[in-house]
């Protein structure tokens, strides 16, 4: 497994994985990469309470139901590049790329729990 970044918030179960440099990570791997971390693959309930303390990281990340989603507090350079229909940040959201609007895979980002 190639190297991975992580950054924890002690205060947050959930925490964003990535790899150096621009390799994404796949629904495939994603459970092993937040395994191999001691934690599990986080799940969009998971996500939700990490948005509700705070958790603003406009990267999309892999969730457990073979979902990508990021959490935006507040609109930033990319937090709308997801957001359709005129989406607004607070809120989760969706990582879809047209024309098919299937959820991104690789992502940049892991969303892991301890």
């Amino acid at each position: 497994m190639k190297d991975l970044v992580w950054i924890r918030n002690e205060s947050m179960r959930v925490f964003p994985v990535r790899r150096t440099g621009d390799d994404g990570i796949s629904f495939e791997e994603a459970p092993a990469v937040c395994s191999n971390l001691g934690g599990y693959l986080a799940n969009i309930s998971d996500l939700q309470a990490a948005h509700r303390q705070g958790l603003h990281l406009c990267r999309c990340g892999i969730l457990r139901n073979n979902s990508s989603r990021y959490s935006a507090l507040y609109n930033g350079t990319n937090c709308s590049d997801f957001a359709s229909g005129g989406l607004q940040p607070p809120t989760i959201v969706p990582c879809k790329l047209p024309p098919t609007y299937t959820y991104m895979s690789p992502a940049p980002l892991a969303f892991c729990v301890l």
